[in-house]
């Protein structure tokens, strides 16, 4: 396929495409701006394509998206965000396949993360438009990985502080949800992650309920051992509650 003559009739090869950016013969071939250039006048054809007939543009994101790479995913969640606005009876269907496709699922967070003010807005209303149980198993793989920051759910990495910041109530719902799927092995990584963020965020507000999900659920009270305070991110005085709770500190005789 020539850069000069690319056709968007062929939606599946058109996705495929756009999601490798021409690849990297393309990079080889022309400069940065004759690139920029060609990328602006093909989303041009891709937008009109789609507004004319969504239908086939959806299916072949279906075929293509799970055979991705990670960020490949990333790469055509603007076309899926396309498609999602001109025919938004298709949004089900891509949350059906979110739920069975991590790459599909990182497709779509990308796809609702929308332009805004706010980083830690668009971030938190793109997570809690997701299916509730896949984002859920997207973090406990991310987890229980070893190259986290790779792989098909490296989106979730440090999302949860910034879902903090917007939305503490619904956070700490996630988090406690989150807890409970986490496997004995990963405990410690999610106490160290999520869970550490949430504190460093809001663990003021929350300590009351911090020390309750302790006492009564030992795999939260697991999690809880891994939390560090992070300079003065965690007050010295609610930080002493927390390794409490956490049954770090030791009882008088």
């Amino acid at each position: 396929m020539s850069f000069e003559a690319f056709r968007v009739d062929d939606p599946v090869e058109a996705c495929r495409w756009w999601a490798d950016r021409g690849g990297p013969e393309l990079t080889q071939a022309l400069p940065p701006r004759e690139r920029q250039e060609l990328f602006s006048a093909t989303w041009g054809r891709i937008t009109e394509a789609v507004e004319a007939n969504p239908r086939p543009w959806w299916a072949a994101l279906q075929t293509v998206i799970p055979l991705l790479t990670p960020l490949g995913s990333d790469l055509v969640s603007d076309l899926l965000a396309l498609v999602l606005s001109c025919a938004p009876e298709t949004e089900e269907e891509a949350r059906l396949l979110a739920a069975s496709s991590p790459l599909a699922l990182s497709s779509l967070y990308h796809a609702y993360v929308e332009p805004m003010d706010s980083l830690e807005l668009s971030e938190a209303k793109a997570l809690q438009r997701l299916p509730q149980q896949a984002a859920i198993k997207a973090f406990v793989r991310k987890n229980a990985s070893e190259e986290a920051d790779k792989g098909a759910d490296m989106w979730t990495v440090g999302l949860l502080r910034n879902v903090t910041k917007v939305d503490a109530e619904w956070a700490w719902q996630f988090l406690r949800s989150l807890v409970d799927a986490t496997s004995e092995d990963d405990l410690g990584t999610v106490g160290a992650g999520e869970l550490e963020h949430f504190c460093k965020v809001a663990s003021m507000g929350f300590i009351e309920r911090i020390e309750a999900a302790a006492q009564e659920d030992a795999k939260f009270r697991a999690a809880l051992r891994s939390v560090w305070p992070g300079g003065t991110a965690i007050p010295a005085s609610v930080y002493q509650r927390i390794r409490a709770a956490a049954g770090l500190l030791q009882q008088p005789d």
